[in-house]
């Protein structure tokens, strides 16, 4: 967690046990976790942790550039990974995937910008059905 700690000093905020935990079980998850699903995975680490220490960590890892927080129509789910890149998400269990990296900029080459317009981000999502769930419905 150095580089952790590191990014935290040079944002002005400081490295707590909470925000340890928080970061590096989100670092091990690939399945884009709702804060309460962060929280159930922490708490049997730290049981004294609460739900919402693991929101405020949360909030301030995407303050900081150490997470993104990906828009849901029931919860938000969070992602370490930084680099932009898209997510397929399943309309029918909220399950949010990973898409390639390159993905986003061969979209990006593609779009006209309007004149004088610079991006500073980009969220794209594709949605329907994952295998399960569709296969679920035959």
């Amino acid at each position: 967690m150095p580089e952790l700690h590191t990014l935290l000093h040079q944002s002005g905020r400081r490295m707590t046990s909470q925000r340890a935990a928080v970061y590096r079980v989100l670092c091990g998850m690939t399945t884009h976790p709702t804060a309460e699903e962060l929280f159930l995975s922490i708490r049997g680490q730290m049981p004294n942790i609460s739900l919402a220490t693991v929101y405020n960590n949360l909030e301030m890892l995407v303050e900081s550039g150490l997470a993104v927080k990906i828009a849901g129509e029931r919860s938000a789910r969070y992602d370490a990974e930084c680099t932009p890149h898209a997510h397929a998400r399943c309309t029918g269990c909220g399950t949010v995937i990973n898409m390639p990296p390159h993905d986003v900029q061969t979209m990006l080459n593609t779009l006209t910008l309007p004149e004088g317009f610079s991006p500073s981000g980009t969220a794209i999502d594709v949605e329907g059905l994952c295998y399960d769930c569709r296969r679920r419905l035959n």
